[in-house]
Formats: C-alpha cells, structure tokens, sequence
C-alpha cells in the first residue's frame, strides 16, 4: 500500500471522529472501508474490535489477538438488555458475574504477559441500542430464532450501525470437535451455509447486508481446539477464570444447567460478585 493510500485513509479517519452529521460519518465510514476492502489494508497499529462478555470464547479471542497476533485490540461490553424483557425465561442474569470476569481477567493478563497492556483499549461499554424497525424486519425475514428479542440482532445492529467490524466469539460453526460443537439450530446451518472468507482471512456472511459487519475468527474451531491453542500460547489459565453461566444461582454460583454450563469444556469459577 502505497503512502499516499495511507494518507488518504488517515485523513478519512480523523475526518470520521470529529464533529460531523452522523449521516456524514456513515458515508465516510463507508468510504474508508471500500478502500482498506480495495488495497487490503492491514495494519498491526490499526485496532480489532471484539466483542467482550469475560467468557471462555471472546476471552481466547482476546488473548489469541493481543499475545499470538500481537494486535491492538478493543473490546466491547454490551450492558443494554438485548437478550429478552425482564421476567421472561431468558432474560439476562449474569452482569455481575461477567463483570468481575471482565476485571479479574484483565487483572491476571497484565499481571502474566505485562506487554499487552499498551495493546488493550480500554473496554467499550454501550448501554443503549436502539433498532430501527426497518432493520429489525430485514433482519427477521432470515428466520433464524424464534425469540422477538436476541443478542445477535443487538450485536450485529451495533456493528452495522457504526460501520465497522466486530469479531464475535461463535465457536464451532464450521465442523471439528463434538456433535455438541457443530450448532444444529437455524443460526448455526445459516452461518455453515453463508460465511465465506475475505481477503483479510476473515469469515463472515458478505451476502447477508444486516450481519456483513459481523466477523466469525471461530468459525473452524471447536472449544477444545481453542483450549488447545491457548495451552500453547500459554494463556490457558486465563480461560480457566471466564465466565459462562447465564443463570447463576442467588447465592453467585453457576447453575450448572443452562446450555453455557453444559457446554463448558473445562472447570467453571464457583463464585464470582461484582467488583
């Protein structure tokens, strides 16, 4: 990439961030991608975005990126409610827990590998999101749950809405490991059937405009080959104080019944409270 190329996606940049219509922030945006897209731009100075709850997936994605990658790396914690309305049977019940999580991992992973911490952003937190009804309809003409309110509309609304791509730690879409590992729900055979690879070596569902901004990195591995790499890495202790439960008991502890407990490959932390 020639330097005036990169001179021209600086100037879009700074452009992007300061006082403009947020129309006109969209079309840039917009623009900066088409060409990073056009001349496969990728920069170890330039941040990834990952989504971040402090469980066993987004937390090996953080520490694949920030210690294997030696990537910058911004995480993004989603506090609004976007999983279902309070009462209802999946409501989201683990805040406490992923939030001592988030800051006992960050903790232990600057304590352990003290170099990555002029490699992490400060953790994002957005604690609203609104969906237009437009976006909503296109995105429930898939048919891929059959819940009204999902995490992933949420999650890939936001992405789409501020124009960039945020990783996601869905694992297994793609073959290897168990039965249990290979998601035979409409989200899981969606994906197996839409993502495709970038140019970056990314995964994601291009032809599909509401989750385009969406990144799959997991999408070929399963939770224990993930175990296996972070082992090699040397950062599998990490792993072991993440946070999977999403209903966890009065008391603080997990309820060893949910789909994320079941699926937990190796020992769950017994208590974590809010810090």
């Amino acid at each position: 990439v020639n330097t005036r190329i990169l001179e021209v996606i600086k100037h879009i940049q700074t452009l992007s961030k300061s006082n403009v219509n947020p129309k006109h922030k969209i079309v840039l945006n917009k623009k900066l991608n088409k060409i990073k897209e056009t001349f496969n731009v990728i920069k170890n100075d330039e941040p990834v975005n990952l989504y971040w709850t402090g469980g066993f997936d987004s937390t090996f994605l953080l520490c694949h990126y920030l210690i294997d990658l030696k990537r910058i790396v911004r995480p993004i914690y989603i506090t609004a409610h976007i999983d279902n309305k309070k009462g209802d049977d999946y409501y989201r019940r683990n805040r406490k827990q992923e939030v001592s999580a988030i800051n006992r991992i960050l903790w232990l992973l600057k304590k352990k590998f003290p170099e990555v911490d002029k490699r992490i952003l400060p953790v994002k937190l957005v604690e609203d999101i609104e969906i237009p009804n437009e976006y909503l309809v296109a995105f429930n003409k898939l048919n891929l749950f059959d819940r009204a309110i999902n995490q992933y509309v949420y999650l890939a609304y936001y992405a789409y809405s501020e124009q960039i791509p945020i990783m996601i730690g869905t694992v297994g879409i793609i073959g290897e490991g168990t039965g249990k590992d290979l998601p035979s729900d409409r989200w899981g055979i969606y994906l197996r059937q839409h993502l495709t690879k970038n140019t970056k070596n990314e995964y994601l569902a291009k032809d599909t405009p509401v989750l385009k901004y969406l990144i799959f990195p997991l999408a070929y591995l399963s939770k224990r080959k993930i175990y296996d790499i972070a082992k090699h890495g040397n950062y599998h202790t990490i792993l072991k104080e993440t946070w999977s439960c999403w209903f966890p008991l009065e008391n603080g502890t997990p309820c060893k019944d949910c789909p994320m407990c079941q699926e937990r490959i190796i020992t769950h932390p017994n208590k974590y409270f809010a810090v």
